[in-house]
């Protein structure tokens, strides 16, 4: 929530007072009130699914072997690994068939790139043949795809960002919800111009572009991790198969983390579970026993 003085009134004896705007949003992002334009204060207040996040789960996945860390990156500047964007999706798609399959079906699988989706819905379906894997690709509308999903308790729904928002399952049917990497939209003008502003008016062109493009993808996380928490009864696990959120074991090479700052924003969205898991089998473990 923000409130924002705009204007002043007099009260019964002649006495200025403030006037103010509020604006109330669920996900709100950090840096509403330099877009709106506001001079405004920031507050942030309980919600009615506190217990609901305690008794779900975070999985973030910890690259557990040399070999893994090879398989997602690639040698870059002066021999430094990097992030390989081309492998993480058949790397994220095993994966997912082993959470799916954990959970029983009741899933919604969420891809930055419709094309990795595919991919996704592709394998569950050769892995799990007696799970029902409906996808946005699959032909007709939006809505009537999710009905099917949500009518059919044990399937498994996948998409990309337009399911991100909107999408409303409470109960077991979306009992788990696995992103496969942070949703960072493209370079694109717009945005373009937003970094641009701010570097200017500071100075530091890479705190812009975590301000724009960071805080942007943040938002868009967040309304993809509540898909899963619709009612104060639902509990679960939101995975996010992207092991740049974690930091880097001390003492130890990898895995690929992303700058501390930029990894911050990302983590804020996704602070409030009560269970915070990395291993693999942990993960499998804790779905199994539901």
């Amino acid at each position: 929530m923000l409130n924002n003085h705009l204007w002043t009134a007099n009260d019964e004896d002649g006495e200025p007072y403030q006037l103010s705007v509020t604006a109330i949003s669920a996900t709100l992002p950090v840096n509403y009130a330099q877009r709106a334009g506001l001079v405004a204060e920031r507050r942030t207040y309980p919600t009615p699914f506190t217990e609901a996040y305690a008794g779900s789960s975070l999985f973030i996945p910890q690259l557990e072997s040399q070999e893994e860390l090879a398989t997602l990156t690639r040698e870059g500047y002066r021999g430094k690994r990097s992030f390989d964007s081309s492998a993480h999706p058949a790397w994220a798609a095993e994966l997912i068939v082993d959470l799916v399959r954990a959970n029983g079906g009741r899933a919604l699988v969420l891809s930055a790139k419709a094309v990795d989706g595919k991919l996704y819905a592709e394998r569950l379906r050769r892995a799990l043949p007696d799970i029902t894997v409906h996808s946005q690709w699959d032909g007709g509308t939006p809505s009537r795809i999710t009905t099917e999903w949500r009518q059919d308790i044990g399937s498994v729904l996948v998409g990309t960002k337009s399911l991100m928002t909107g999408v409303d399952a409470p109960g077991e049917t979306c009992s788990l919800v696995i992103v496969d990497r942070i949703p960072r939209s493209p370079s694109n003008p717009i945005d373009d111009a937003r970094v641009e502003e701010l570097e200017a008016r500071t100075g530091d062109r890479w705190a812009a572009d975590r301000y724009v493009y960071a805080v942007d993808a943040a938002l868009l996380l967040s309304q993809a991790a509540g898909r899963l928490i619709r009612h104060t009864s639902d509990r679960g696990m939101v995975a996010c198969l992207d092991p740049r959120l974690l930091k880097a074991p001390a003492g130890r090479p990898g895995p690929i983390t992303y700058p501390e700052p930029t990894r911050q924003i990302y983590m804020e969205t996704l602070d409030h579970f009560g269970h915070k898991l990395s291993a693999r089998g942990s993960a499998v473990e804790w779905l199994s026993a539901r």
